[in-house]
């Protein structure tokens, strides 16, 4: 995949983890390589995407060892979305994010097997 990823198709990618700061706010996401042999694991290329100019932000619940989106909504420049967090050896949790944002940018950061996740 290039950088042209779009903003609406963002639920198609594995959600890795965030990061958040006072004006931007970070998500790292991987696509997944439908071209390996061994495509039973993560594989594919991780990508960092950077909003910048946020307000509004909201964050609900904790941060989990992997994640299913369960809804997820772009419209202009808002994003919000809910995740189902899979822990190994806790109980799962829910995780909700939605801010506004100016501008974003993303950085395509390689291709990753497994064992680099």
């Amino acid at each position: 995949m290039s950088n042209d990823i779009n903003l609406s198709d963002l639920n198609h990618y594995e959600f890795i983890r965030y990061e958040s700061s006072d004006d931007r706010f970070i998500i790292f996401i991987v696509s997944d390589d439908k071209n390996c042999d061994d495509c039973c694991h993560l594989n594919g290329h991780l990508y960092k995407v950077t909003f910048m100019n946020i307000s509004e932000l909201v964050i609900s619940g904790k941060e989990a060892d992997s994640y299913i989106y369960k809804n997820f909504k772009f419209t202009d420049n808002r994003l919000s979305f809910s995740l189902k967090g899979i822990n190994y050896l806790d109980d799962n949790t829910e995780l909700d994010i939605s801010f506004n944002f100016a501008s974003y940018q993303i950085e395509d950061l390689g291709a990753i097997k497994e064992a680099d996740a």
